[in-house]
């Protein structure tokens, strides 16, 4: 996928919340705490973060997921693990550094060892 046609998919970071969300539940949200499915809506002020109308909880959408306590917006993420499945000889840290226009190695190291611990787990 371009950047181009990247950018298209995922124009927000809402829209790039709603794919790893979708993803992650395939349309049928799981309560952690009480095991609900029947009532669990997204909230609109935080789009992150669902909650169980029976137990009156809210959880994060992308709790047990490499994005689970990032700041960086999602897009950079979904766009860091293009980078990396596209590239026929793999990208280094520094490479994925530059593409991503991040200011530290230390965080282009963390989500490459996230990526990479991801992609052996499936």
């Amino acid at each position: 996928m371009t950047y181009f046609e990247f950018t298209k998919r995922f124009p927000t970071e809402k829209d790039a919340i709603d794919y790893i969300i979708e993803k992650k539940y395939n349309g049928q949200y799981v309560c952690p705490k009480c095991g609900c499915v029947h009532k669990i809506y997204r909230l609109t002020y935080n789009y992150r973060n669902l909650y169980c109308n029976n137990c009156k909880s809210h959880f994060s959408g992308l709790a047990g997921t490499i994005f689970e306590n990032t700041h960086l917006d999602l897009r950079m993420w979904l766009y860091a693990i293009n980078l990396v499945i596209v590239s026929r000889k793999g990208i280094s840290t520094l490479q994925l550094q530059r593409e991503l226009g991040m200011k530290s190695y230390k965080g282009a190291w963390r989500m490459m060892q996230q990526i990479r611990k991801a992609i052996i787990t499936i």
